[in-house]
């Protein structure tokens, strides 16, 4: 089919009696569709404390914690490391990533500049993270020098990196049936966490700067969101 328009496309551009409406009819006819955007989806409170209720004496509990309070992506959480780490003063430091690319899994820099952040600690983050810390101590001793440490917060069992694909189809696939929750990315629970954050009144330029690199239109579908949660509590339709 595309051959087709193409041939059609480089006579018409060649034939001098072309008028320009049709070329230009033509040129809308040839463009590739636009890819569709797959439907942000965000957890309500309830839900929320389902998922890290069913977390909880999970190894990644924490992961999971701060996924949902911070709003932080699934690549800065899998290389976050101690050191990047205040609990005393509840403060996180995103400074770079973990990506996935040739079945290998690699530290980088931030998605953009405005995601090298700082990043408030809830209470619940905080605790969550000391708990997890003195079972990765725990871990360390158990297994000596067998323990890859790499200073790493969330690793496998032997301290190596974990890798985002595994996590993903294994620990949060399995996570959401143990909630009763239904299939969504892991990315949700980003949005999740801005959703959540709104429907308290908080500033909406505050959840930007923090969590959603200062996107407007991210913001906008944010609340939507929110709102659209909040008719269907309700029973209400939207049938416009």
């Amino acid at each position: 089919m595309s051959q087709e328009i193409n041939g059609t496309k480089t006579r018409i551009w060649q034939d001098p009696l072309r008028t320009r409406r049709q070329r230009f009819a033509l040129s809308l006819v040839a463009k590739p569709p636009r890819p569709v955007l797959k439907e942000m989806k965000a957890l309500s409170a309830d839900e929320a404390r389902w998922l890290l209720e069913a977390a909880s004496e999970d190894r990644l509990e924490a992961l999971y914690v701060l996924a949902i309070h911070t709003g932080m992506r699934l690549g800065e959480l899998l290389a976050l490391r101690w050191q990047d780490v205040d609990l005393e003063n509840a403060v996180v430091c995103v400074r770079r990533t973990l990506t996935r690319s040739g079945g290998k899994v690699a530290f980088g820099e931030p998605k953009t500049k405005k995601s090298r952040r700082s990043i408030r600690l809830t209470p619940q983050a905080v605790e969550a993270l000391r708990a997890h810390l003195k079972r990765q101590l725990r871990d360390i001793e158990s297994l000596g020098d067998r323990y890859q440490d790499q200073g790493l917060v969330f690793t496998t069992d032997t301290g190596a990196p974990i890798n985002p694909s595994n996590l993903r189809q294994r620990s949060f696939a399995s996570l959401l049936k143990r909630a009763g929750l239904p299939h969504m990315r892991f990315h949700d629970l980003r949005h999740t966490c801005a959703t959540l954050l709104l429907s308290r009144n908080v500033n909406p330029k505050i959840v930007s700067e923090a969590h959603i690199k200062n996107d407007p239109q991210m913001i906008n579908e944010n609340t939507e969101c929110w709102h659209r949660m909040r008719w269907e509590r309700h029973g209400i339709q939207n049938v416009g």
